[in-house]
């Protein structure tokens, strides 16, 4: 396969693929993995109520006991023979899993409390009656378990809940002497649980200046945000909240951590975009490089090398060759894009590559497509030395790219008050306190929830009844840096783990579970139960995604205080042992590049290695980009995705002489036109017409390189310059008019074009109709037709999306799909949607005349039912937009030709309404439309707005309609 090393990568970049095994070798049962992938993929949380899954957590008591007294060897023959237990027990009922150490988890599908409960007797039954004989230990070892019990819906809605529920449960039991087990439901939440489950608050305003900035993504404009906060402010949290809110929309969204060890190699931030966007498509991007020519591979593979093998060492390539390379990478992302509104969040983005920013920039400037970039950075020098690069971008390009800073403050008195109630409702304070913990924390989120988990560990926030309290507090008893805290969650932990979470602080902030289980000595049983207890201590967090868990410190400072309290010579052991692993897996493509070894063999004893990794990546790093140079990169007209970019605009303007041939060559080309479509190719009036059209460009191109017919809005454009139209008013109409149904926004002829060239589009042009027009029509047919001196250029329309924040209540934003997989409305679509505009012009009419609540409206809105329902048996959605003087049924633009008067009323409605589209949902109901419409018909003497709008919807309950 000629792109087995790319896909081998895209599938396994970060990861460790030898670690990312299903099952436990030891007992043969399913692991950690498996359970967190179950949970998230083959259990539908919408329907639970239906479908309840029970899950027993199941503990051996005293297992450490076991293995001091008899050895390693021994503990492990009780976990087969408890694993042997669960298998017999559960049967064909349940899913026995190895989750860490000495804990079993047991999925029970299909299977409700009751019933769960009884496996759980059974279990602790078999246990009991079945004793643990070992020949190596030459003795009979009593096996006794604890287990805890949950079901969703009974305990718990999702899966992280269910996981906590459980956790309790299993706590309790133990708690209550072990050898017994214990139901979720009859137990008391841990003052932890409702800790780990604490909302943000004190961010309003930076959320509502989110949503102000998606609001205006939906309107077609992209937007650049950074989150700037000290460590410990919560901007990773606030970028989780706007991941989850992007998740209702149908913007496609990815997200990227910035890397130290990676913060020199050019383009390593857009690769990972890249990267997440190829593994988002069905095919990979396989069918984007399809369509690539080799030289435009050639170049992507000096970012991405697994596209193919490039010259190593890579030779000497000049500015141009640079210029080339950020071109076609430009070209790759846009297309992977298609076309759609683009959400990319970035963490540490102070760790950005220069040629990334640049990149974004130029995309942002030149419109290719609509970007949302929000990413945070962190302003303390000490935790972020990277960060000059950003720096200097958003002082040099704050003002073109109105990048907009959201600052993440210190939470107030009255935020830490309400951060305090939330999670304990009613809770007696002591006076004083709340004054006390903002001064001590200086309003830091993170140091105040490590107080208040502190707090928690050492009973000072206990349950009294109903009400939570908090006992009295020594003087001094407030810790006065985080950093103490830390250490003293270190010093809890025993040696094993402590080595553990060292190991973790040594790869950096962030880095996948299968590549801290492949770098350790230990089995993965035991890698998951060091995890589990610096998560119990709340230094780090873990995330399932995509078959494998990304652990994180809660903070740089934690991650600093961790790697700071390292032995050198420990250290340096570390990251050798680090540099081995991750050598091996770059030798197996599976690694971005060579900085990640430069920097650990750098911080080893190994200087041999270090130095050869560092000059490779610097050789390469200077090969590939150079940050002078970028300022020069220009691409324009990308937002169609087609190559050459800004070769194929006229951006020259035209001298006095040329522009006086201007009203002539618009004339010549619409007689062209015209004749073509009238006679054969080989006829005279053909080739002269295109001969005198010929002679007339040529003309113009004596001062030019080339020439671009522009028409925006209700005006032509050459080559960027406005022409006064006066003297010819009709032939610019015309021209206007004819680009309009072809959707062409230009038309670029380039010195030199032959009459060949020309024919092949007049020929298409003059025998198309609109219909036959998809979103990326003009691209296709250019490149197929190998169109070097002609580029007809399409109109690219962006979906009005409903804002984030103002989504109408109990609505999420919905896919706006075509009718059909390549872009095109059938005949028999546009006849229903011309039925549904009717329908809806008629409702409007009579709602103007009559009361709501009669017969005759009640009559109209049922029509409009009836024309949806006929809609919705070919899709789910119905988006109904107006650009200018066209509609765009969801995202395509609607060929009116037959009804051109109910289009234009449509879109008068429209306008009257205050509203760029409408969106009806198949749940629409009489009662929407009559709401709906109804209100249009209102007097539009207030003005509508988002807000009336919104308003409305809310007032009448308007579910169906957005």
């Amino acid at each position: 396969m000629k792109y087995q090393k790319l896909l081998y990568f895209l599938q396994n970049v970060g990861r460790d693929p030898s670690s990312l095994m299903l099952e436990d070798y030891l007992t043969g049962l399913k692991n950690r993995r498996y359970l967190l992938h179950y949970l998230k993929n083959n259990i539908d949380w919408a329907t639970i109520d239906d479908h309840p899954v029970s899950l027993l957590s199941v503990d051996i008591d005293f297992f450490k006991r076991i293995n001091d007294q008899y050895g390693a060897s021994v503990g492990d023959q009780v976990l087969v023979h408890v694993a042997k237990i669960l298998k017999q027990v559960s049967g064909n009922k349940g899913i026995p899993v190895l989750n860490a150490g000495d804990e079993f988890k047991l999925i029970l599908p299909d299977i409700k409390k009751h019933n769960a409960l009884m496996m759980a007797a059974e279990i602790i039954d078999q246990a009991n009656e079945n004793s643990f004989f070992s020949s190596d230990a030459g003795a009979e070892i009593p096996i006794t378990l604890s287990i805890g019990a949950a079901t969703a819906p009974d305990d718990a809605a999702a899966a992280k809940e269910l996981l906590s529920q459980v956790k309790n449960a299993l706590r309790h039991a133990k708690q209550a002497g072990r050898n017994r087990y214990s139901d979720a439901g009859e137990v008391s939440r841990q003052a932890i649980q409702y800790l780990d489950s604490a909302s943000i608050v004190g961010r309003k305003f930076q959320f509502t200046q989110v949503s102000q900035a998606l609001k205006n993504v939906g309107d077609g404009i992209s937007r650049f945000v950074i989150v700037d906060g000290a460590t410990g402010m919560g901007k990773t949290s606030f970028l989780d909240v706007v991941e989850r809110n992007l998740a209702k929309t149908k913007l496609t969204t990815v997200r990227v951590s910035g890397v130290i060890q990676e913060s020199f190699r050019p383009y390593y931030l857009v690769s990972y975009v890249v990267t997440a966007l190829m593994n988002l498509r069905e095919d990979m991007g396989i069918g984007i490089l399809d369509a690539m020519d080799e030289a435009d591979l050639d170049r992507l593979a000096h970012i991405l090398p697994q596209i193919k093998e490039i010259d190593s060492p890579l030779k000497e390539l000049d500015e141009p060759h640079r210029e080339a390379i950020f071109r076609s990478f430009v070209q790759f992302f846009v297309r992977l894009a298609e076309g759609q509104s683009l959400a990319i969040l970035i963490d540490d983005l102070d760790y950005a590559d220069p040629a990334s920013l640049h990149l974004l920039r130029i995309i942002l400037r030149e419109k290719s497509l609509v970007l949302f970039v929000c990413g945070t950075a962190t302003q303390d020098p000490k935790q972020s030395p990277r960060a000059i690069p950003l720096e200097l971008f958003r002082s040099a390009y704050s003002d073109g790219l109105s990048i907009q800073t959201i600052e993440m403050t210190p939470l107030s008195a009255d935020d830490v008050e309400k951060h305090v109630s939330v999670i304990f409702p009613q809770m007696d304070m002591p006076y004083g306190f709340v004054r006390d913990l903002a001064d001590v924390t200086r309003g830091n989120p993170l140091f105040v929830q490590e107080i208040l988990r502190k707090m928690i560990s050492d009973q000072k926030i206990v349950q009294s009844g109903n009400r939570w309290k908090i006992l009295k507090l020594e003087k001094g008893y407030f810790p006065k840096s985080i950093e103490d805290i830390i250490r003293n969650k270190i010093l809890a932990l025993d040696g094993d783990s402590q080595r553990f979470l060292n190991c973790v602080s040594a790869f950096g902030e962030s880095i996948s579970l299968s590549m801290l289980t492949g770098v350790s000595d230990e089995k993965s049983a035991m890698v998951h139960e060091f995890l589990n207890r610096i998560i119990d201590q709340g230094i780090v967090r873990s995330d399932f995604r995509d078959n494998d868990e990304t652990v994180r410190f809660l903070s740089k400072a934690i991650q600093g205080v961790v790697y700071d309290g390292i032995q050198p010579e420990q250290k340096k052991s570390l990251h050798e042992q680090i540099g081995n692993y991750q050598e091996k897996l770059y030798q197996h493509h599976l690694l971005p590049s060579a900085a990640f070894l430069a920097h650990h063999y750098k911080r080893s004893d190994n200087v041999e290695k270090a130095r050869h990794y560092e000059e490779l990546q610097t050789d390469y790093n200077g090969k590939i980009f150079n940050d002078r140079e970028a300022v020069r990169y220009a691409i324009q007209d990308m937002d169609d995705g087609a190559g050459g970019g800004a070769d194929e605009i006229g951006d020259v303007p035209l001298g006095e002489e040329s522009l006086k041939y201007i009203p002539k060559l618009l004339q010549s080309l619409l007689i062209t036109i015209r004749n073509t479509r009238l006679y054969p190719p080989d006829s005279k009036s053909v080739t002269n017409s295109v001969h005198q059209f010929r002679q007339l460009v040529e003309k113009v191109l004596e001062d030019v390189e080339r020439i671009s017919i522009i028409t925006e809005k209700n005006s032509i454009l050459i080559n960027g310059q406005a022409i006064e139209c006066g003297n010819f008013q009709s032939i610019a109409r015309q021209i206007m008019d004819f680009w309009d149904r072809l959707q062409l926004r230009c038309l670029t002829f380039v010195k030199g074009f032959e009459a060949a060239e020309l024919m092949l589009l007049l020929g298409r042009i003059c025998r198309m109709e609109p219909k036959e027009i998809t979103p990326d029509y003009w691209r296709t047919f250019s490149e197929t037709h190998h169109f070097s001196h002609i580029y007809p250029r399409q109109i690219k329309y962006t979906h009005v999306a409903p804002d984030v924040s103002e989504m109408m209540p109990g609505n999420g934003d919905a896919a706006f799909d075509s009718l059909s997989d390549d872009g095109r409305m059938d005949d028999s679509g546009i006849g229903v949607v011309q039925r549904v505009m009717s329908a809806l012009l008629g409702a409007y009419s009579k709602l103007k005349l009559y009361p709501a609540q009669g017969p005759v409206a009640g009559e109209a809105a049922g029509q409009v039912i009836s024309e949806l329902k006929m809609f919705f048996e070919k899709q789910p959605v119905l988006n109904i937009a107006r650009i200018e003087s066209s509609l765009l049924v969801n995202g395509v633009k609607l060929d009116t030709s037959g009804f051109e008067a109910v289009a234009t009323s449509f879109i008068k409605f429209l306008s009257d309404a205050r509203l760029n589209s409408v969106t009806f949902l198949s749940k629409v109901t009489p009662a929407d439309v009559l709401g709906f419409v109804s209100a249009a018909a209102g007097s539009f003497e207030g003005g509508l707005s988002g807000s009336f709008w919104r308003g409305i919807a809310a007032a009448k309950q308007i579910k169906g309609i957005l």
